[in-house]
């Protein structure tokens, strides 16, 4: 009879540890794997998008207030926006807000102002629909950028220079911005082993905004390329930092090396503990 009991005890904890592995595994897909490529639907279309950065005094304190919203045609079975907001092309601060049976997401982030800066604010919009037992999606792009320059008594912030000496400025800011991403990029091109003369290499902003060379990357190709560059980049960098790391260690915005003879493409991103990666994407 004891044995009996002692059997019945240790099966029912059997399954219960089970139950309880099934359940985290599908809570830990369900708050990761949300962000995935599926065939265009031309038929679900973002019809208000958009992106901003803007400056208010909080407290005494000014903060750099980046804005992102969409709005889809119609309610669809998963929305979701990735923000990513950066500092001089290093990360700052992100989210990847999502909801279900919505057509609508708008969301808020912030970091402190910091003098001299130029202040970067990069969303992909994201819908995927379900529908007569198929799976399709929808994606935008928009982004926002913000120049903040001190001179000795007082500061400007301006998108596009207004005057002689805001142009001055921006130059002389994207001059110091451009020398630096050219020491990051080969430091991280000879880290990786990679031979820089086979590739076109984009900031991911600009290349999500297809300022590329179009006749690498076909139009027909667009869609799923850019598509795939996210689902990667989801999976691998922006779950890759938790808000707290982010306080001690910003890495720069990622590249996107596009192969000069259309074939594939080279994501480099750096990690929290300073290693460089590259993801491999067919075109």
């Amino acid at each position: 009879m004891m044995i009996r009991v002692i059997g019945k005890f240790f099966l029912g904890m059997v399954i219960l540890l089970i139950g309880l592995f099934i359940w985290n595994l599908l809570q830990d897909s369900s708050d990761e794997y949300v962000i995935k490529y599926f065939p265009i639907n031309n038929k679900i279309i973002f019809t208000d998008v958009g992106s901003s950065l803007e400056i208010f005094k909080q407290d005494k304190k000014y903060m750099v207030v980046g804005e992102s919203w969409s709005k889809t045609n119609k309610k669809v079975y998963l929305r979701q926006d990735v923000n990513l907001l950066f500092r001089n092309g290093f990360l700052k601060q992100l989210d990847y807000p999502w909801k279900e049976q919505t057509d609508w997401i708008v969301n808020k982030l912030q970091v402190p102002l910091e003098k001299d800066s130029i202040y970067t604010l990069l969303s992909y919009h994201h819908a995927e629909i379900h529908e007569d037992s198929k799976i399709t999606s929808s994606q935008a792009v928009t982004a926002d950028k913000l120049y903040v320059v001190s001179f000795k008594d007082y500061w400007e912030a301006f998108k596009e220079p207004k005057n002689t000496r805001q142009k001055k400025e921006k130059e002389k800011m994207d001059r110091i911005y451009s020398n630096q991403r050219e020491k990051l990029i080969a430091k991280a091109i000879k880290e990786l082993n990679i031979n820089q003369s086979n590739y076109d290499i984009y900031d991911l902003d600009a290349f999500s905004l297809k300022k590329v060379n179009s006749k690498v990357i076909k139009a027909n190709q667009w869609d799923k390329v850019l598509g795939g560059l996210w689902e990667g980049l989801y999976h691998s960098y922006v779950l890759g930092f938790t808000e707290d790391e982010l306080k001690f260690f910003s890495p720069p915005m990622p590249w996107v090396l596009v192969d000069i003879n259309g074939t594939h493409l080279l994501v480099i991103f750096q990690h929290s503990d300073g290693r460089f990666e590259k993801l491999i994407m067919e075109i």
